[in-house]
């Protein structure tokens, strides 16, 4: 029996893809699947780990949020007998949000790719949809969104990896420490790692100062001595971008839904960001008055778990 107080969820989709958003959604969700097979469409229900087949008539008519692939004949399995609150369409290239996806007004595009064994849809956006579903939440979820680059993620780890080379470099740290693996580079040879970090061994006295830190990151000026306020917001307001919380910064800071963020007072923005579990780390890293191969490393590891779940 279906959890009268859960959300309905429909998905239309010939392939495995279902499977992969199901595991997501249904903790919080009844889900349904609609698919072809042999011309003919079929329903079933996720339960346990796996979907189940079910009679037309077991399915709502009143269906709370409907996702669709946009290809191979797909939307011609949307029900026309049913209601959708809320629609999404998606595909393995993601959804241009410049016309209707297959030519259904309503339905907002997924952006981001969704290839298979590549949900865009994560556990920690769930909260978001059920948000957007019943009306407290007035922007899209966020993984409606084009793929980001993140690239405040991907320098944090390029700035980590270039300071545990120039630390082999210069002798301060052992190929085998653990940090090593933290970086993946226990699978190279010894001699491997030795060739590239030497050339970056004359950097390693100045990456104990954390000027060096936010002088790479672009937030100080080319001195790396005098801290530039607007580099500093627009670094402050990316990272909180790239980690998905704007809209938590939004309401804790008191700012309109369509405020730039870059123009909030950077004492807000590291206010707010030490608020968040998901930066603590970063944030001991940026604002530590000397750097440590621990605090590297603890840095280094959050920036790979948050960029693993993109």
């Amino acid at each position: 029996m279906n959890d009268a107080s859960k959300p309905v969820c429909l998905i239309v989709c010939s392939d495995d893809r279902p499977s992969e958003l199901a595991v997501v959604l249904s903790p919080k969700v009844t889900v349904y699947r609609r698919r072809s097979k042999e011309k003919n469409w079929n329903y079933s229900v996720f339960g346990q780990g796996e979907w189940k087949s079910t009679k037309e008539t077991a399915v709502p008519k009143n269906v709370d949020v409907l996702f669709f692939h946009t290809g191979e004949g797909d939307p011609s399995g949307i029900p026309g007998d049913r209601s959708f609150r809320k629609e999404f369409a998606f595909s393995t290239g993601g959804v241009s949000a410049t016309e209707p996806p297959a030519g259904r007004k309503d339905a907002i595009p997924i952006q981001r790719r969704f290839p298979t064994g590549g949900c865009p849809i994560k556990p920690r956006h769930v909260a978001e949809l059920l948000d957007f579903l019943n009306g407290s939440r007035k922007e899209q979820p966020t993984f409606c969104r084009h793929d980001e680059t993140v690239p405040s993620l991907w320098a944090l780890a390029i700035a980590c990896q270039a300071y545990v080379s120039a630390g082999i470099g210069y002798g301060a740290i052992k190929t085998d420490d653990g940090l090593i693996k933290h970086l993946g580079w226990d699978r190279l040879q010894v001699e491997a790692i030795s060739r590239f970090s030497g050339r970056l061994s004359d950097l390693w006295p100045r990456m104990q100062n954390n000027a060096w830190w936010q002088s790479s990151l672009g937030f100080c000026d080319d001195t790396g001595k005098t801290l530039d306020a607007d580099k500093c917001q627009a670094f402050l307001a990316r990272l909180i971008l790239d980690l998905e919380l704007d809209v938590v910064a939004r309401n804790e800071l008191k700012v309109a839904a369509d405020a730039d963020l870059a123009e909030q007072k950077v004492d807000d923005l590291w206010r707010f960001l030490n608020s968040q579990t998901e930066a603590t780390d970063i944030l001991a890293l940026l604002r530590a008055t000397r750097v440590d191969p621990s605090v590297v490393a603890n840095a280094y590891k959050q920036v790979k778990d948050l960029l693993n779940q993109r």
